[in-house]
């Protein structure tokens, strides 16, 4: 048997296709391979197949290869230490390894090559490794790849969410949708009022606001607001297609040897990845720039000025057509809001360089010393005659003089500027002229070609490069492997093809082999237990982020909102683990409003919260997001508050009249895009897949959000579909590894997959590494491999179903969901999630209750709740049902919010303003934040104490025009409870009136400051007569908790800042 090495590159520089080069080994080549796939003690990290160092005598074959490269005097070469070439490593004619080759030194005196050989998934990453996600836009030529390029009109939004957008290239994609986030550039949060007709909005607007103000305070949607979003489906193929490579995966849609390469897969091409998360807004091209030479031309000078401006007459680039060739020299920027050419708001950077041979004598033949030389730039309208300009005094007279002049032009108060130019000398004679040469000449504005940028311009061109968020390549494709648990090999007969799958779909897709013949018992067989390769905890986690939910849900629980936290209950472990990402949670939350709404739109919010006046505020330089959208978008139905039904329009313009405004109409669909699989808004199952690590309810107590995703827990985790069965095999207790030496031959090598399990003496293993296997050698090879192990650690047959209001969990039969609520053991408990708690009911089944939450003051042990937020996820005790934000009511727009964490519960004080109009004799509700009816969601087991204060303005009294302008304050006190969810008013039914003082002829209202709507606060406000009266309520509220009995008033102790101090039980530390 042969042991060969055959390497592949072309024969000469001009040659097309690679030549075969055999190379010549040592008498006793001891080749030696390292086969590898998982590391298991970083199970984030990937390996590659390599060779050892191999050694090549210096002969002519390998001479001939290599190009004799030790003669370091030698000049151009085919070969090239930084080109890959490939090579294979055979026995006989069976490949024992594939891959490329690397020249690592030269041995001159020894007169040996030392190379080695890796295999071809490392090399996939090292193509990338160093490209940035903007350069999958960027083809090998540095032309731009315009293929998902486009304008942002509202035509093409709509468009996005069904058949697709049309790009530059006037073809149609769907890899590019908008979705509908809340970015914070509306005065107040998104609502059901974005779906008002434009008839409602106009009417609304009053005679002291614009159009534009009106769908701002109303949370409308404009298209400069939205960021576009890619399908990660797309992007990955994208990059591995420019990277040289083909791919098959069926879990991913991409197979390059089926007539249809992408398909859907109903779940991971459904994936889209948020853009411009480094940007308040989508980065768009203002305009083109332009660049122009001109011939060698002739400059007259005198004594004083002749404009000797060059005719720059060969355009180098100018898209837009700026400027003007030929006499002139002037360029214009055209403002039109409808065209993507819009004039940018400042500056624009102009350079000019020229090569002048002066003259050395004037007509009159007086010697010439030195010149002047002028460059000036003329407003021709705007701030017209306003002048930019420079002077070059006292230049010598020489050849081939290198003048530059650089400027920002203040294109912001001129459109159009003309470029002027003056060469002269005092050393002319009086009626002299000189005549120098320009030899060359060029003008360009800013980025050599490329265009200026800015954010949110409307029907503008969206260039995709500019959108990439600043990650690399090679990382995004990392975060898949990550999350998914993907496991990349090549396809034997094609290097250049990748097979991607998750590692339990790659791992079911292998054959068993009987290796029990081929084990070599003159060697020791070593048993190990994991210990070594395990860590104390296990973190999967996305990033944290500065969007509000985020970044509440951190500094709350100083954890990332859906990540899931393992605790390695083994002694003897010590290291943490913390996967790789590089997104942050997308949190979807239902949409607030009236008139049956919040049923029906979900949509992510992401801006900040400004701390000092609790404003919002649009994120520059937050992280990507993962979202799920179906492709087809939702149905939407319902009034706004004249009863016109809906007419959902997304509105492009900035102007301030509705005629110049265009409002394009969405035909009442709307893009339902979460962390959920779904289709349409329905109450999540326990199949329902998330884009998260483990479960979180996503319900924040906002005032402008409402839950819509039902109580019902789904384990369709990152987590559990895809690693729970990949660490149990590391962390179950019948975890093992197994060190020993098989007679591994060149066919079994050829055979073998790391799919493949391992049958070796009545145990199924699977194979780690191979190391030092002999190519075409009789040694026998050691091999390390783990046990196999199919049922989970945790795995019970139950399943968590709901998760109670008094902190416990309820768990069904899978097979029987609907059957009711079965017994557990701690199996199905703190074994599925350790900051679960199990209390042991039957000693001799072993039955109990598992607790959730055990800061629920309805939890039978422990009544001693000292805050009024639920903790979520694996940090401290999971909630879901719970709100996650300590505030009851509006978080924006409250002026005040102050809580004091007791004994017995947290107490609350906050302040916040309504308003409403009343028209004639109907009854109106009242807003927060311009769009919520529904103002106030009262916790269970709580009291509240409301004080309203309440002005209000006639607006128009048609039976009386006198009353208009009259106005009136009111104050009222109400006291409302929840007990048990169910809400009740303490007193005069809606409210008490303490205060009046208004003007003769003000109508007294009638207030309903007592009324609920399923289980929200709903206040409203009826006058009597044909007026319109506007009206402001500041309504303070006060909020405790009630006890459900008296144990519940517990004397416990406490930090300074009022939180309770907890034993390692979860018990309460409690004063004698």
């Amino acid at each position: 048997m042969d042991t060969r090495l055959v390497v592949y590159r072309k024969d000469t520089s001009g040659a097309t296709t690679d030549t075969a080069f055999e190379l010549d080994l040592d008498k006793v080549p001891n080749i030696r391979i390292n086969y590898n796939w998982l590391d298991i003690k970083e199970p984030d990290q990937r390996k590659s197949n390599f060779s050892q160092t191999i050694k090549l005598p210096f002969t002519n074959r390998n001479n001939t290869f290599f190009e004799n490269w030790f003669d370091v005097n030698l000049d151009t070469l085919v070969y090239n230490t930084k080109t890959k070439f490939k090579a294979v490593i055979l026995v006989d004619t069976i490949p024992q390894l594939e891959g490329y080759i690397q020249l690592k030194s030269i041995y001159l005196n020894a007169r040996i090559y030392e190379v080695v050989v890796f295999g071809d998934t490392a090399n996939f990453f090292a193509d990338i490794k160093n490209k940035k996600l903007r350069d999958t836009f960027i083809d090998a030529d540095d032309v731009v790849d315009r293929q998902l390029d486009h304008f942002n009109t509202a035509q093409n939004v709509v468009t996005s969410w069904t058949t697709g957008l049309t790009t530059v290239e006037s073809t149609t994609t769907n890899d590019v949708m908008y979705p509908v986030i809340d970015y914070g550039h509306t005065q107040m949060p998104t609502s059901e009022a974005m779906f008002f007709s434009p008839n409602t909005i106009e009417a609304i607007t009053s005679e002291s606001t614009t159009f534009n103000d009106t769908l701002s305070m109303l949370g409308a949607v404009r298209v400069g607001d939205l960021k576009p979003a890619i399908r990660i489906q797309k992007l990955l193929y994208m990059i591995i297609q420019k990277a040289g490579y083909s791919i098959k995966s069926s879990f991913l849609g991409l197979d390059d040897t089926a007539g249809t390469p992408v398909t859907d897969t109903q779940w991971f091409s459904r994936l889209f990845m948020t853009l411009a998360p480094q940007f308040s807004k989508v980065r768009t091209k203002v305009f083109g720039n332009f660049k122009y030479t001109c011939n060698s031309q002739s400059i007259i000078s005198g004594q004083g000025y002749l404009d000797n401006a060059p005719n720059w007459n060969t355009v180098v680039y100018d898209p837009s057509s700026l400027w003007t060739t030929g006499t002139g020299n002037t360029f214009t920027i055209s403002y039109n809001p409808d065209t993507p050419d819009i004039l940018p708001t400042d500056y624009m950077f102009v350079s000019i360089t020229m090569d002048i041979s002066f003259a050395t004598q004037d007509s009159g033949t007086n010697p010439i010393n030195n010149y002047n030389i002028t460059s000036q730039w003329e407003a021709q309208d705007g701030l017209y005659g306003l002048i930019v300009n420079q002077t070059q005094t006292g230049v010598p007279t020489q050849n081939n003089y290198q003048y530059t002049y650089g400027t920002l032009l203040p294109v912001g108060v001129a459109q159009t500027w003309e470029f002027q130019f003056n060469i002269s000398s005092y050393d002319i004679g009086v009626g002299e002229t000189a005549t120098s040469t320009l030899n060359s000449a060029t003008i360009m504005s800013l980025n050599l070609g490329e265009s200026i940028y800015t954010n949110g311009n409307v029907n503008a061109e969206v260039v995709m490069a500019e959108n990439m968020p600043d990650i690399t390549q090679a990382d995004f494709v990392k975060d898949l492997i990550n999350r998914f648990n993907l496991i990349v090999q090549v396809d034997k007969d094609n290097p250049k093809m990748l097979l991607v799958e998750p590692y339990q779909d790659f791992i079911d897709s292998g054959v068993t082999r009987y290796w029990t013949d081929k084990l070599d018992t003159s060697k020791e067989q070593v048993i190990k237990s994991t210990n070594e390769i395990q860590s104390k905890e296990l973190n999967f986690t996305d990033l944290e982020d500065k969007d509000y939910f985020n970044n509440s849900y951190t500094k709350k629980w100083n954890a990332v909102w859906g990540s899931r936290l393992n605790f390695n209950r083994n002694d003897f472990a010590q290291k943490e683990f913390t996967n790789f990402s590089i997104y942050s949670p997308f949190i979807a939350n239902g949409l607030m409003g009236g008139n049956g709404t919040e049923s029906q739109v979900a949509l992510a919010s992401i801006f900040e919260i400004q701390e000092n006046d609790q404003t919002r505020q649009p994120i520059e330089g937050g992280k990507p997001k993962l979202f799920y959208y179906s492709g087809t978008p939702i149905s939407i139905s319902g009034t706004d508050p004249l009863n016109t039904s809906y007419d959902f329009r997304i509105y492009s313009g900035i102007l301030t009249t509705l005629a110049n405004t265009e409002a394009y109409s969405t035909g009442n669909t709307f893009p339902l895009c979460t962390q959920y699989n779904l289709d349409t808004l329905t109450e999540i199952t326990s199949s329902t897949k998330i884009l998260s690590w483990s479960y979180y309810n996503p319900f924040f107590s906002t005032g402008y959000t409402t839950p819509v995703f039902g109580d019902t827990v789904s384990l369709h985790g990152f987590y559990y579909d895809y690693w729970a069965n990949y660490i149990n095999e590391i962390y179950s207790d019948e975890a093992r590894i197994m060190d020993c030496n098989l007679n591994l031959n060149e066919q079994d090598i050829f055979d073998f997959n790391f799919a493949d399990t391992i049958y070796i003496k009545n145990t199924l293993w699977r194979v780690l590494s191979i190391d030092n296997y002999v190519v075409g050698g009789k040694e026998t090879t050691k091999v390390r491999l783990i046990k196999v192990i199919s049922k989970l650690a945790y795995e019970c047959d139950v399943m968590p179903y709901e998760f109670n209001e008094n902190g416990t969990i309820t768990f069904v039969d899978p097979e029987n969901p609907t059957g009711g609520s079965v017994q557990v053991t701690n199996a199905c408990c703190e074994d599925i999630d350790s900051s679960w708690t199990f209390q042991q009911t039957n000693n001799s089944t072993g039955v109990g209750t598992c607790y959730h939450n055990l800061n629920n003051p309805t939890n039978p042990q422990d009544t001693g709740n000292t805050d009024a937020v639920v903790g979520i996820g694996n940090v401290e005790s999971i909630g879901f049902g719970d709100n996650q934000i300590p505030l009851p009511m509006p978080v924006i727009g409250s002026t005040e919010n102050t809580i004091l964490n007791r004994g017995y519960g947290s107490v609350q004080s906050s302040t916040f303003y309504m308003y409403a109009n009343t028209f004639d004799n109907a009854t109106a509700s009242f807003l927060v934040n311009g769009v919520n009816r529904k103002t106030l969601a009262i916790p269970d087991n709580n009291m509240a104490s409301l004080e309203i204060e309440l002005i209000g303005t006639v607006q128009i009294d048609t039976d009386t025009p006198a009353n208009v302008g009259k106005v009136g304050y009111y104050n009222y006190t109400t006291l409302l409870k929840n007990i048990q969810g169910t809400n009740s008013a303490i007193g005069t039914a809606g409210g008490i009136l303490t205060k009046s003082n208004a003007d003769s002829g003000f109508p007294t209202p009638t207030a309903g400051f007592t009324t609920f709507d399923n289980d929200l606060w709903t206040p409203t406000i009826q006058v009597s007569g044909e007026q319109q009266i506007g009206w402001v309520a500041k309504v303070k509220i006060l909020l405790q908790p009630i006890p459900r009995d008296s144990s519940q008033f517990r004397n416990l102790a406490i930090y300074q800042n009022g939180d309770g101090i907890l034993f390692q039980d979860i018990n309460r530390l409690e004063w004698n």
